[in-house]
């Protein structure tokens, strides 16, 4: 994806709710979510064991949309493709805008 590449770029509407893909990094110092160079980058304070990762996912997807996330894929790799049932691609972009970082 090209670096001027906004949020609202990286997320979709389907039939089902809204959809966006997300790379994940574990065992960062904090957790948060970062837009660098097109893409969304979830940055977790946990670990892959157990899959810690995806519950922090979940859980902060969860938080700042206000609807627990589904990953449709991904589930064992770093990129994700996270479903938001029944929810538009506005309220997702809303809510992201308040919380992600952006960088370079």
């Amino acid at each position: 994806m090209a670096s001027g590449t906004s949020v609202g770029d990286l997320v979709a509407d389907t039939g089902k709710g809204a959809v966006l893909w997300v790379y994940v990094s574990p065992k960062s110092a904090k957790t948060y979510l970062e837009h660098v160079n097109g893409e969304l980058i979830f940055y977790s304070a946990a670990s892959c064991k157990d899959h810690g990762v995806n519950h922090d996912l979940i859980r902060w997807f969860s938080k700042v949309v206000g609807v627990r996330p589904i990953i449709v894929k991904g589930w064992s790799a770093r990129k994700k493709l996270l479903l938001f049932p029944g929810v538009s691609k506005e309220k997702v972009v809303r809510a992201l805008l308040k919380h992600v970082r952006n960088s370079g």
